[in-house]
């Protein structure tokens, strides 16, 4: 087997025509100074065990999610949540930009990213405090205490202003809990897509019936297509893909 790889490649080399050429040869005419570099990148990075369109792919990235990584904290998990949307973000406008798939899907895809995106940027914390926290006090007598270390108390004075608090607090925990619940109900929802992928063809098929006796297979087909995608709503991060 030597024998016949250093034959074909003495025979190349005669020629001139090396079988590796297009990839190793750096003295090209006609190329101009980009496509010698790249070359250049392309040989040693080679010889690394690296592929030049995956360095090509990481300084992309790094533009890509430049913000993103600026503001990251890795102790926080508003940065986590935030460099997921950041990249669901960039999906969205590829999708719409680039994909080639049939517009009704396409977009209901697109939308179901976005309503996500939406969600996890603006939580859920803020909905419940503006509504629920401290509603009902505003009549509750408090006590200000200013302790030694310059930090500063509230203590309830009367028994009827701890009530006020108590009833305040219980309400507020109550529909902190139905707030966050639906939250993540719905991110998840969104994130699983609808229950049975396959049920959704089951539905389409009960609901279409079977192919008509005056209707070519082109236009059952189509029919079909319409149905599910109508039934179809663009959740399933399965399904972003392009």
């Amino acid at each position: 087997m030597g024998r016949l790889n250093a034959k074909i490649t003495k025979e190349y080399d005669v020629k001139g025509e090396h079988p590796f050429s297009t990839v190793f040869d750096m003295r090209r005419e006609n190329e101009t100074k980009w496509k010698k570099i790249k070359r250049w990148f392309s040989v040693h990075l080679y010889a690394l065990d690296i592929k030049y369109h995956e360095v090509k792919k990481y300084f992309k990235n790094l533009i890509r999610f430049n913000k993103a990584m600026w503001n990251y904290c890795p102790w926080d998990y508003h940065c986590q949540v935030e460099l997921f949307a950041y990249g669901l973000e960039i999906l969205a406008n590829h999708m719409d930009r680039y994909s080639n798939e049939v517009d009704t899907p396409r977009k209901k895809k697109i939308a179901a990213i976005r309503e996500l995106i939406t969600l996890l940027r603006n939580g859920y914390e803020d909905e419940v405090n503006d509504k629920y926290l401290g509603a009902g006090e505003e009549n509750v007598i408090t006590h200000v205490t200013e302790y030694e270390d310059g930090s500063i108390g509230f203590e309830t004075v009367d028994e009827e202003s701890k009530k006020i608090q108590e009833a305040s607090h219980k309400v507020y925990r109550e529909e902190y809990q139905k707030v966050r619940n639906a939250y993540y109900d719905r991110v998840f929802a969104i994130l699983r897509g609808q229950d049975d992928p396959y049920g959704l063809v089951e539905q389409t098929q009960a609901k279409i019936g079977e192919k008509r006796e005056d209707e070519t297979y082109e236009e059952y087909q189509k029919r079909y297509e319409n149905c599910y995608y109508e039934l179809f709503d663009g959740t399933g991060i399965e399904g972003w893909w392009d």
